[in-house]
C-alpha cells in the first residue's frame, strides 16, 4: 500500500479461504512515508512461505536497531496471525535517496531460482534511480550498499516495473529505454547484457511479461503502461 507524506506504508495479509485480516505489518511505525508500491508489481513469495518488499522514501532507523524500513528491501516471516523482520538491505546512501524521492520501491521484486557458484539463492530488484540489484536472499545485507552482490547503473530513466526470468536470462524495461535481456553469469555472478531491444517506453514505463513458444524460446510481450 502507497503512502503520503503523512501516512504509513503498511502490508496486510488475509486468510484465503473467508478473507478474515490475519496479520498486518507497518513499514514505519514510529515514523512517516515508506510505501510499499513496487510499479504496481505484489510481494514476492519463497518456497517456505517468506515475504519479500521494497519500500519507498521516509522514516529509517532499522540500522540502529529501530522498526521503520523505509528505502529498504524487507523479508519478512509469517507466524499465526504475525509478520516479524527477517533480513533487510538498505543502500548506504538512503538518506540522500530519500531526501531526493528516489524511490527503492519503484520496482518490483524477482527470486530467482537457484543458481551455482557462490550465491545460489538470489533477487532481482529494480529501482527508480536507474539501478539493477542483485541480492542474496539468504542475507541481503543490511545497511550497507557493499553487500550487494552486483548493483548496476543502466537506465536512465529509471525502472517502474518487475522483471522477468526465463531460462537462465532476465528481462528487463525501464522508463525511456530499451527491453533488455541479461544471461546470468553463473561463474562470476553478475549477469551480462546480452541483447537490447529498440523499442524504447514512456514515462510511466510499462510491465513486461514472457510467453514461452515450445521449449527453446521466449517471446517479449508488453502489456501496456500503468499508473504507480
Amino acid at each position: 500500500m502507497a503512502s503520503n507524506d503523512s501516512t504509513n506504508g503498511w502490508l496486510i495479509g488475509y486468510n484465503e479461504t473467508n478473507l478474515a485480516q490475519q496479520g498486518v505489518f507497518c513499514v514505519t511505525p514510529n515514523g512517516t512515508e515508506g510505501a510499499i508500491w513496487m510499479g504496481g508489481a505484489g510481494p514476492a513469495v519463497d518456497a517456505v512461505g517468506d515475504i519479500y518488499f521494497s519500500t519507498g522514501n521516509g522514516t529509517y532507523d532499522a540500522a540502529t536497531g529501530g522498526s521503520d524500513y523505509s528505502m529498504s528491501e524487507v523479508k519478512l516471516a509469517v507466524s499465526g496471525s504475525s509478520f516479524s523482520v527477517l533480513d533487510f538491505f538498505t543502500p548506504s546512501n538512503e538518506a540522500h535517496l530519500s531526501s531526493k524521492d528516489l524511490d527503492l520501491s519503484s520496482g518490483g521484486v524477482v527470486l530467482l531460482p537457484d543458481q551455482p557458484g557462490n550465491f545460489r539463492t538470489k533477487r532481482y530488484r529494480l529501482t527508480k534511480p536507474a539501478r539493477i540489484l542483485l541480492l542474496n536472499r539468504h542475507n541481503l545485507g543490511k545497511n550497507n550498499s557493499a553487500n550487494a552482490i552486483q548493483d548496476i547503473n543502466f537506465n536512465r530513466g529509471g525502472y517502474w516495473s518487475r522483471a522477468a526470468y526465463w531460462d537462465g536470462n532476465v528481462y528487463l524495461i525501464g522508463v525511456s529505454g530499451p527491453i533488455t535481456q541479461w544471461t546470468l553469469n553463473t561463474a562470476s555472478c553478475p549477469p551480462l547484457l546480452r541483447t537490447a531491444a529498440q523499442h524504447r517506453t514512456p514515462i510511466p514505463g510499462e510491465r513486461l511479461r514472457l510467453v514461452r513458444h515450445g521449449v527453446a524460446d521466449a517471446a517479449r510481450d508488453r502489456s501496456g503502461p500503468h499508473d504507480s
